[in-house]
Protein backbone atom coordinates (compact mmCIF):
# COMPACT_ATOMS: atom_id res chain seq x y z
CA UNK A 1 0.00 0.00 0.00
CA UNK A 2 1.26 3.02 -1.08
CA UNK A 3 -0.52 5.70 1.08
CA UNK A 4 1.02 7.74 3.35
CA UNK A 5 -0.68 9.28 7.05
CA UNK A 6 1.15 12.57 7.11
CA UNK A 7 0.47 15.40 9.72
CA UNK A 8 0.99 18.35 8.80
CA UNK A 9 2.95 21.16 11.50
CA UNK A 10 4.02 24.11 12.18
CA UNK A 11 5.82 25.74 15.43
CA UNK A 12 3.48 23.06 17.76
CA UNK A 13 6.77 20.43 17.78
CA UNK A 14 5.42 19.52 21.25
CA UNK A 15 1.59 19.45 20.84
CA UNK A 16 1.78 16.69 17.88
CA UNK A 17 -1.68 15.07 19.41
CA UNK A 18 -2.47 13.22 16.05
CA UNK A 19 0.63 10.86 15.96
CA UNK A 20 -0.63 8.61 18.56
CA UNK A 21 -3.40 7.88 16.46
CA UNK A 22 -2.65 6.04 13.48
CA UNK A 23 1.00 3.52 13.20
CA UNK A 24 4.06 4.99 11.45
CA UNK A 25 2.34 8.76 11.51
CA UNK A 26 4.72 11.38 8.74
CA UNK A 27 5.21 14.62 10.01
CA UNK A 28 5.77 17.39 7.80
CA UNK A 29 6.70 20.77 8.83
CA UNK A 30 9.57 23.70 7.37
CA UNK A 31 12.75 23.07 7.54
CA UNK A 32 13.80 25.44 10.29
CA UNK A 33 11.68 23.62 12.30
CA UNK A 34 12.72 20.27 11.71
CA UNK A 35 15.25 19.83 14.98
CA UNK A 36 12.61 20.88 17.41
CA UNK A 37 10.40 18.48 15.51
CA UNK A 38 12.69 15.39 16.36
CA UNK A 39 14.16 15.99 19.60
CA UNK A 40 9.98 15.74 20.70
CA UNK A 41 8.86 13.53 18.15
CA UNK A 42 11.76 10.95 17.99
CA UNK A 43 9.19 8.37 17.28
CA UNK A 44 7.89 9.30 13.97
CA UNK A 45 9.58 10.26 10.83
CA UNK A 46 10.07 13.88 10.07
CA UNK A 47 9.87 15.23 6.43
CA UNK A 48 10.65 19.21 5.87
CA UNK A 49 9.74 21.07 3.37
CA UNK A 50 11.44 24.22 2.25
CA UNK A 51 10.43 27.64 4.50
CA UNK A 52 9.49 29.76 1.37
CA UNK A 53 6.36 27.09 1.55
CA UNK A 54 4.18 29.70 3.95
CA UNK A 55 0.77 28.84 4.86
CA UNK A 56 -1.85 25.79 5.00
CA UNK A 57 -2.73 25.89 1.79
CA UNK A 58 0.39 25.90 0.02
CA UNK A 59 1.97 23.24 2.60
CA UNK A 60 -0.88 20.69 1.34
CA UNK A 61 -0.08 21.40 -1.82
CA UNK A 62 3.60 21.10 -1.35
CA UNK A 63 2.52 17.13 0.35
CA UNK A 64 0.35 16.56 -2.47
CA UNK A 65 3.25 16.67 -4.76
CA UNK A 66 5.96 15.31 -2.74
CA UNK A 67 4.11 12.28 -1.18
CA UNK A 68 1.75 11.12 -4.53
CA UNK A 69 -1.56 9.04 -2.05
CA UNK A 70 -1.72 10.39 1.50
CA UNK A 71 -4.14 11.30 4.31
CA UNK A 72 -3.82 14.53 5.87
CA UNK A 73 -4.35 14.52 10.02
CA UNK A 74 -4.15 17.83 11.28
CA UNK A 75 -1.83 18.05 14.28
CA UNK A 76 -4.42 18.76 16.64
CA UNK A 77 -6.28 15.88 15.93
CA UNK A 78 -6.92 13.96 19.82
CA UNK A 79 -9.61 11.36 19.17
CA UNK A 80 -11.40 9.50 16.64
CA UNK A 81 -14.88 8.41 16.63
CA UNK A 82 -17.35 6.31 14.99
CA UNK A 83 -20.69 7.84 13.53
CA UNK A 84 -22.41 5.19 14.53
CA UNK A 85 -22.87 3.80 18.06
CA UNK A 86 -24.45 1.90 20.73
CA UNK A 87 -26.73 3.82 23.00
CA UNK A 88 -24.91 4.53 26.16
CA UNK A 89 -21.19 4.27 24.02
CA UNK A 90 -19.26 7.00 23.34
CA UNK A 91 -17.96 5.68 19.86
CA UNK A 92 -14.04 6.59 20.38
CA UNK A 93 -12.25 4.31 18.66
CA UNK A 94 -7.91 4.80 20.63
CA UNK A 95 -6.13 2.04 19.21
CA UNK A 96 -4.12 2.79 16.18
CA UNK A 97 -3.53 -0.25 14.47
CA UNK A 98 -7.62 -0.24 14.09
CA UNK A 99 -7.24 3.16 13.24
CA UNK A 100 -4.58 3.19 10.16
CA UNK A 101 -6.85 0.20 9.30
CA UNK A 102 -9.90 2.04 8.44
CA UNK A 103 -7.78 5.02 6.58
CA UNK A 104 -6.24 2.16 4.75
CA UNK A 105 -9.61 0.65 4.32
CA UNK A 106 -10.80 3.83 3.18
CA UNK A 107 -8.06 4.43 0.74
CA UNK A 108 -9.10 1.46 -1.33
CA UNK A 109 -12.70 2.00 -1.03
CA UNK A 110 -12.11 5.06 -2.91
Amino acid sequence: MNLKIVIPSHKRHDRVFAKKLVMDPIICVAESQADLYRQYNPECEIVTHPDDVIGLIPKRNWMAKHFGELMMLDDDVHVVKTLFCEKGETGVIRDPETITLIINSLYELA
